[in-house]
């Protein structure tokens, strides 16, 4: 062998048993990732994210610290953080390593789109998980093997794959999507245990954006930490202080896109551009720094980001738009994700929350009859009319063993609601010839007049099948040209069941099944009470009740006690936390039964004709404009918009300002 020859072989062997390098995580990263998927794509600098250096580097093998939680908001580099410590641990500190994702879906899609962008654009990591399209490779979406170990990635919904592997290294993404494994446990408990013999020198990263409080696994995760958070210098005193979403402000101008932070020591005005000085210059201050050897918690929000996420102005727009929300379940999802998202805080919901009071319903009751003389006991004995807005009717009718309970509501622009009559007719209900059926049919045949000079007739009529369906179904077999039509609520409480299931087949006139149109329930009832409880001013989505129904009963307080019986609760169901509806012993719950049959049955009016519910009502308010004489006063104006109220003090909005007290 020639002296050059034999002098690179020296070269080579000093290089294969050379150490690897001394760095930390965030040290490896600013030296080696190169990052191809991100809004600033090219080598990977922690000064961009100052934040993510000390949860990085505690994740390091040279740190003595056991678990990493990471309960961040959506999109400030909390994957990053982990696939940065796998890069180190493939380049430098070879071991076994696991992976858990929700579900093989979402494996795959991780896979092709972060995971292996990040081997191929990385030159140290690329030579050690090569990609090839051989089939005998050993790396495929799920396991990748590398000198010295191994990373398998598997499904938080397999309890073999979760099983099946032991290894030092354990990264759980996106934990609060994992659902429990019936039987099993849940998946965090089970993946923990991959790790049990390699106590006092494990690596655990715990990943996820928290979700509902109480309910949470980050949430429960960090709260079992030493609990640290990002404290930050203000620039003008120089206090250090937790960014709190209640001190950015705008009420100076009214403007979110003004918004300002205020210094919660000293009342200083920060402007963003401030943060450029004051992030980098932040520091994690552990709550409970006994836990710091086993556990650190990391909790932030996108009040911290520097260029690459939402400024200060884009989160108070955010928020302002979604406290314009008109429709409150609409408003809700829009504040709960930017709880979740945006401040890295789990939403809170209180068993009961979407409950509305009785009393405060039964205070709302109005005199809307429109005319009429004092010639009887009830509204339509006095020759009332339906007024202007109400354009449209439909029906609910409840089935029990002694009696048939029906209301008629009526509807009008923006969901608006009047609840015209109701109804409880006592008679035998198993046998299709009984007086109480006819007498149901006669009241489903009834006209209402109304302000425009016109009739206005039940369009649409939902008949609870679950009880006697054997003749529900052949009662409205025989009316279904009139679309009266049998449902009943799906059993499951499902919250992602769509209200009305669209088409069904038209049921035999004799001898049908209990079958129906299978209701969504626990949605329906979700948007009964968010507009109950969360639109009090006449106008889209408000709920009018009268002193007294179309045929002279009295809209009471068994009434109200009725519509308000169920409240909002969670349960775990073996696998996950589920909010369900839940109707209190001895309580009775027909009235709100009857507003969800008569809401579905708007629905399948409007599906039966092809049209958006909004275009139903535009429809036949487009019929009584036709009809309307002369002399009739015009439709009334749209209500004034109202203020936003705070989501988090109860008070409200000033001038734009979100501060408690």
């Amino acid at each position: 062998m020639g002296s050059a020859a034999h002098g690179r072989a020296l070269r080579a062997a000093a290089a294969a048993i050379e150490p690897p390098p001394t760095m930390s995580v965030s040290g490896w990263a600013d030296r080696y990732r190169e990052v191809q998927v991100s809004p600033r794509p090219g080598r990977w600098d922690t000064a961009v994210v100052p934040f993510a250096r000390e949860p990085m580097d505690a994740l390091d093998s040279s740190d003595p610290c056991e678990e990493v939680v990471l309960a961040w908001a959506s999109q400030i580099a909390k994957t990053e953080i982990g696939l940065n410590w796998l890069g180190k641990v493939i380049h430098l500190d070879p071991d076994a390593c696991l992976m858990a994702r929700p579900t093989d879906q979402d494996i795959n899609d991780f896979t092709k789109d972060r995971l292996k962008p990040m081997f191929r654009s990385t030159p140290e990591l690329a030579a050690r998980v090569p990609e090839t399209n051989r089939r005998d490779n050993e790396n495929t979406l799920k396991a990748y093997r590398f000198p010295g170990g191994f990373l398998r990635i598997v499904s938080a919904s397999s309890g073999p794959e979760l099983r099946s592997t032991p290894a030092r290294n354990l990264f759980l993404d996106e934990v609060d999507a994992f659902d429990s494994i019936p039987g099993e446990g849940h998946p965090v408990e089970i993946v923990r245990q991959r790790a049990a013999a390699f106590r006092g020198r494990r690596k655990v990263l715990y990943v996820s954006t928290p979700t509902i409080k109480g309910h949470s696994r980050i949430e429960s995760l960090y709260a079992e930490s030493d609990r640290r958070r990002y404290q930050v210098p203000c620039p003008h005193c120089g206090e250090y202080q937790v960014l709190d979403w209640h001190r950015v402000d705008w009420s100076s101008t009214g403007v979110p896109e003004d918004a300002v932070y205020v210094c919660a020591a000293n009342g200083c005005v920060i402007v963003e551009s401030d943060k450029h000085r004051m992030i980098p210059a932040g520091r994690w201050v552990a709550e409970l720094p006994e836990r710091s050897l086993r556990r650190r918690g990391y909790a932030l929000s996108c009040l911290y980001c520097l260029g690459l996420g939402p400024t200060w102005a884009e989160l108070a727009r955010e928020f302002v738009d979604a406290n314009a929300e008109a429709d409150p379940i609409r408003r809700r999802e829009r504040l709960q994700a930017f709880v979740n998202l945006k401040l890295g805080e789990p939403w809170e919901v209180r068993d009961g929350e979407d409950q509305a009071s009785a009393s405060d319903l039964m205070r709302r009751r109005e005199a809307f009859w429109i005319g009429g003389e004092p010639a009887g006991d009830s509204p339509a004995e006095q020759g009332a009319r339906l007024p202007v807005g109400c354009v449209l009717l439909t029906a609910g009718a409840d089935v029990q063993g002694d009696r048939l309970e029906m209301q008629v509501d009526g509807w009008g622009a923006g969901l608006e609601r009047w609840v015209l009559d109701h109804h409880v007719l006592y008679g035998q209900t198993d046998l299709l010839d009984s007086e109480v059926w006819q007498i149901l049919d006669q009241r489903l045949l009834a006209a209402f007049p109304h302000v425009s000079g016109a009739e206005l007739v039940i369009q649409a009529a939902g008949i609870d099948s679950r009880y006697n369906g054997h003749v529900v179904m052949p009662f409205c077999a025989a009316r279904w040209d009139r679309r009266v039509w049998p449902v009943k609520g799906d059993g499951t409480g499902a919250e992602d069941r769509p209200i009305w299931p669209g088409k069904i087949s038209r049921p035999k006139a004799k001898g049908g099944d209990s079958t129906g149109y299978v209701l969504g329930v626990h949605q329906a009832k979700s948007h009964v009470f968010a507009r109950l409880r969360g639109i009090a001013a006449p106008g889209p989505g408000y709920s009018h009740f009268p002193h007294v129904f179309w045929s002279g009963s009295e809209c009471d307080a068994a009434y109200f006690e009725q519509l308000t019986a169920e409240t909002l609760r969670y349960r775990h169901n073996g696998r996950r936390h589920v909010a369900y509806y839940h109707c209190s012993h001895g309580r009775r719950n027909e009235a709100l039964d009857l507003t969800v049959y008569a809401y579905a049955a708007l629905l399948g009016y409007a599906s039966a004709r092809g049209l958006t519910v909004t275009a139903a009502i535009a429809e036949a308010q487009r019929r009584l404009d036709t009809a309307r004489p002369a002399d009739a006063p015009p439709p009334k104006p749209p209500p004034p918009a109202r203020p936003a109220q705070s989501w988090l003090s109860g008070g409200r909005a000033r001038g734009g300002r979100w501060i408690d007290g």
